[in-house]
């Protein structure tokens, strides 16, 4: 099944017809203006071309991550080999402040309610991805059943989607969804993949317990962002409670969406 492009719709249309159901969606038309669409590997480089990053393995025998500075990831990347280094989940804010003027979190996106946090309580859920031609990420469900928002600044990325009900057919996220081993996991065969390719300057929204794989088509970078709202936080809270060991973080959320849904339908009234 192919994903849905969406240009420009509203929030509240955004929520009602992607979001609250919870379906993938590509939306274009909400990045054309930020600067991060400059965004090369070479050009984050020129900014701090010592900083260092770990880079995971996403092909071939090897899965040592590995350390570089972003100069030579830059150089790699023209030449990969058969590791296909993937710069996964970097979290940029430290070390590169100034790349945070360079986009505005776009309206269908920005009540999110773990900024509401305590300080103590919050977690640092935006990041950059990049890779070559051939990297990517596998299989999986986002963290503590989030939702995300993903932004492709450079570069072109195949995305692989299985609805929540498809989990048991996906071993876990051992499948790739790209080159399945059908011997080895026949029950694969049962799951319904959403596919998209999304191009510079489209966003990739993955909606709360979606499976996910994805794959560069040619070197680039994205940037991501998860988050609580609305939309999520019930099967979010469900998550807190299975894993048991995030008390304080359950009630401090579970506080925050009942404040917020309250304030909501006040307003409604």
């Amino acid at each position: 099944m192919e994903i849905e492009r969406r240009h420009r719709p509203d929030p509240e249309e955004f929520y009602q017809e992607f979001a609250k159901p919870g379906k993938p969606v590509i939306l274009t038309g909400l990045a054309e203006d930020w600067p991060a669409r400059g965004w090369t590997p070479a050009e984050l480089a020129r900014r701090q071309p010592g900083l260092e990053v770990v880079l995971t393995p996403s092909a071939g025998a090897h899965r040592d991550k590995v350390t570089m500075t972003l100069q030579d990831y830059v150089a790699y990347l023209a030449a990969p080999d058969e590791r296909m280094l993937y710069l996964a989940s970097w979290s940029f804010q430290d070390s590169l402040p100034e790349l945070l003027d360079d986009f505005t979190v776009p309206p269908h996106f920005a009540d999110d309610w773990l900024a509401l946090l305590p300080a103590e309580l919050r977690y640092e859920l935006m990041w950059i991805f990049m890779g070559p031609a051939g990297s990517g990420f596998k299989m999986h469900q986002d963290v503590g059943m989030t939702s995300a928002w993903n932004v492709q600044l450079s570069g072109s990325k195949e995305w692989v989607f299985f609805p929540p009900e498809d989990t048991p057919y996906l071993y876990g996220g051992e499948v790739d969804a790209f080159n399945p081993d059908h011997k080895k996991f026949p029950r694969y065969a049962q799951a319904t993949p959403w596919t998209a390719t999304v191009r510079p300057g489209e966003l990739m929204f993955t909606p709360s317990a979606w499976w996910h794989q994805t794959r560069h088509l040619e070197t680039g970078v994205a940037l991501t962002a998860n988050y609580v709202d609305r939309s999520n936080h019930k099967q979010v809270l469900e998550w807190l409670e299975e894993v048991g060991n995030q008390r304080p973080l359950k009630r401090a959320l579970a506080k925050i969406a009942s404040q917020r849904l309250l304030a909501a339908a006040r307003g409604k009234s």
